[in-house]
């Protein structure tokens, strides 16, 4: 996969993942822990691994650039561009009351791009018929809704809150299962499928955290290196859709 990139990118590359290790790191040790404990890592150090993922996605979309894949690089990058905006609102960066919706609708942005990302991949490596797609996507819509009537829902907490999570969880669902469904039927994105399996369970995580208030110590910072590491992935898959 890396030699679809330019000379010298491979060393950078290293270089980046060594810098969003180590500010995870560092940003655990020097950082303090909220009132209630769910988070203690610096915002500087989520500012920094933000930066990177969203370098790594450039790389790769220059990369693609003028092969068949720019489509689809394209789709990713404005998918993790969508995530970096939500991140930054989950990180209290803008003086919100409520982030937790606007953060919702930005990432439901993202995820129509990740899934108009998968449908591309499926026509660019030849998947089967449609109709697999599609039964996967409502299966797992369904199976999503099902765990949040389960483990999520709250009845005595907000009903936006509630109806919000509930729409963005289906969504992303449905996203999971197509990239699934593209890597099963053409035998390649294990990379995005991988990914998005990792933010689905990310993001189960931190929404029984913010809708039913249970959790641990440092769910948060938990729930954020899983996120990351599953949107570096999906900045990664841009070069699978090369190979």
């Amino acid at each position: 996969m890396f030699s679809v990139l330019p000379r010298g990118s491979t060393a950078l590359i290293l270089a980046l993942a060594g810098i969003w290790a180590l500010a995870y790191v560092l940003g655990m040790a020097l950082g303090t822990p909220n009132e209630d404990r769910s988070r203690r890592l610096a915002r500087p150090a989520k500012l920094a691994m933000i930066a990177v993922t969203l370098v790594y996605g450039a790389l790769w979309l220059r990369a693609a650039a003028g092969t068949p894949a720019a489509r689809y690089g394209w789709l990713i990058f404005g998918g993790l561009l969508a995530g970096a905006v939500g991140d930054l609102l989950l990180a209290d960066v803008f003086p919100l009351r409520r982030p937790e919706l606007p953060a919702m609708a930005v990432f439901g942005v993202g995820h129509v791009l990740y899934l108009a990302a998968a449908l591309v991949a499926w026509q660019l490596f030849g998947g089967g018929r449609g109709g697999v797609v599609l039964a996967a996507a409502l299966m797992a819509a369904g199976a999503v809704a099902a765990v949040w009537w389960a483990f999520i829902r709250n009845p005595r907490g907000s009903r936006s809150l509630n109806v919000g999570s509930l729409l963005y969880g289906i969504l992303l669902g449905a996203t999971v299962a197509v990239a699934a469904a593209v890597w099963a039927q053409t035998g390649r994105m294990a990379l995005l499928a991988v990914g998005m399996l990792a933010f689905l369970a990310s993001d189960l995580l931190l929404a029984r955290y913010l809708i039913r208030r249970q959790g641990f110590a440092s769910i948060r910072d938990v729930v954020w290196i899983i996120y990351s590491a599953a949107q570096v992935l999906i900045a990664f898959s841009i070069g699978a859709a090369m190979g």
